[in-house]
């Protein structure tokens, strides 16, 4: 058995463009660590529909959890038991964007 018919989908879906308020919203989390944001997910049931209706999903991977700005308790429980979510209403592209955020270092995702 290959695993080419994987490797096709998954080439195909990390080709994939996302909106451009979607981009934003990611561009503005990561910003928010201050540098210490190794990557940001945008996943979920949203992620196929360029309506932006309901809410989005993201994980901010970082490589530290002290470099996300919150209370010193929510980070040392970051540490113990991850992720730390939370819920954000921005607006990008005119539009706004209600999403969920989950935080998580690179080593516990």
């Amino acid at each position: 058995m290959t695993d080419e018919p994987l490797h096709r989908l998954l080439s195909e879906e990390m080709q994939r463009e996302v909106p451009g308020a979607v981009s934003a919203l990611a561009a503005r989390l990561a910003a928010k660590a201050g540098g210490g944001a190794a990557a940001v997910l945008f996943y979920g049931s949203n992620l196929r529909d360029e309506r932006m209706e309901g809410v989005l999903d993201f994980y901010v991977l970082l490589d530290d959890v002290a470099a996300w700005p919150q209370p010193q308790l929510a980070a040392w429980g970051n540490r113990w038991l991850p992720p730390n979510v939370g819920y954000l209403e921005d607006t990008a592209g005119g539009q706004l964007l209600r999403a969920k955020i989950a935080v998580i270092s690179v080593a516990q995702f």
